[in-house]
């Protein structure tokens, strides 16, 4: 009976060593794995049985409990309808992004597989839909297949500042972002993810700068189980500014050459000055209120452009420094889908 699924029990500074620890008859390139973050959501119970309705057992769960207190994702939510898989509950709350990293990490030094799914726990990423990303993954030349929502039910605060957000992004970046976390990815994309410090901060933005075949799938949003997203508009804002952070690099260039551009056109405007002085056009104080403006101007925007220059072009230091994931793992919690017994592995 061919194992598809193995699992190794890591710890910084020893050696990893397998151990079968899932029987399956399923071969690992049909296994999927899927990744879901949760913070206080009772709602992922109700994913958990939608994916074992979807998928039968041909995908192992990676539940990533972001530090919940009230609402900690149990494993009889798996055992009871049959799932296989893994709850990670971290020691703290690290954040939605940071969370899903984990995630990927655990799967990609624990887990044998070859397709892996993230996506949230309240709803609004579907079974059904998840599918669909998998069935454009399969396809060949691709890395990831991104959602692309095709329909949004959304407050019209938020749906305003989405498209400013985009809006900015494009401006500063010079690239369109139109996807969040719902995605499927091959284990050499997700190897690239962990890779890059700029995953725990953006998964999204993470994806367009890693430089992989990226696919895009028009997908429905759902409608969320219960409640409404815990994520205020201070917290948006914050995630958007994560996101373009990961491309700071680029971001200060195209600040360099505006700020060039503007200081072009202020010698410009100072010669057209000086040459309305000369002919006797400009009217007394005139030309000295107006040249000493644009002379301030030109000096700032030098000023601004040499330091985003000076930036850009240094050694770029990581948003995160190397941590090992597994720091932020309190206990892994197996659950093998047909017994009530479960694992437990403490990490140290």
């Amino acid at each position: 009976m061919e194992q598809g699924v193995r699992l190794k029990v890591s710890q910084k500074g020893t050696a990893a060593k397998e151990e079968p620890a899932l029987e399956t008859n399923q071969p690992a390139e049909s296994i999927t794995v899927i990744v879901i973050p949760t913070y206080e959501d009772a709602a992922a119970q109700q994913l958990i049985k939608n994916l074992s309705t979807e998928y039968g057992t041909s995908f192992y769960l990676v539940v990533v409990d972001d530090g919940s207190i009230e609402n900690q994702v149990q494993s009889s939510w798996l055992d009871d309808v049959g799932v296989s898989g893994c709850i990670l509950r971290l020691r703290k709350n690290v954040g939605h992004q940071a969370a899903i990293t984990v995630g990927i990490n655990y799967a990609l030094e624990n887990l044998s597989w070859q397709r892996l799914i993230i996506m949230d726990s309240d709803g609004e990423d579907t079974p059904r839909s998840s599918r669909q990303l998998l069935e454009v993954l399969d396809r060949k030349q691709i890395d990831i297949a991104v959602a692309s929502r095709r329909s949004r039910v959304e407050t019209i605060k938020f749906k305003v500042f989405y498209k400013f957000y985009k809006l900015i992004f494009f401006l500063l970046v010079g690239r369109t972002i139109s996807f969040g976390n719902f995605m499927a990815m091959n284990r050499d994309a997700a190897r690239r993810l962990a890779a890059s410090p700029d995953t725990w901060h953006h998964v999204a933005a993470s994806v367009l700068n890693a430089k992989l075949r990226v696919t895009h799938c028009a997908i429905d949003r759902g409608s969320r189980y219960t409640g409404a997203s815990k994520m205020n508009f201070v917290s948006l804002v914050l995630h958007g500014f994560r996101g373009i952070m990961v491309f700071f690099d680029r971001v200060l260039v195209r600040i360099s050459i505006v700020c060039i551009l503007c200081a072009v056109v202020a010698v410009v405007a100072m010669i057209a000055i000086a040459s309305l002085k000369v002919m006797g056009l400009a009217s007394p104080g005139w030309f000295s209120t107006l040249s000493g403006i644009l002379v301030l101007i030109l000096f700032q925007v030098l000023i601004l452009g040499l330091l985003s220059m000076f930036i850009a072009g240094s050694k770029r230091v990581a948003l995160v420094s190397e941590l090992d994931y597994s720091n932020l793992i309190h206990r892994v919690i197996s659950v093998s889908g047909k017994s009530t017994a479960s694992a437990l592995k403490k990490y140290k």
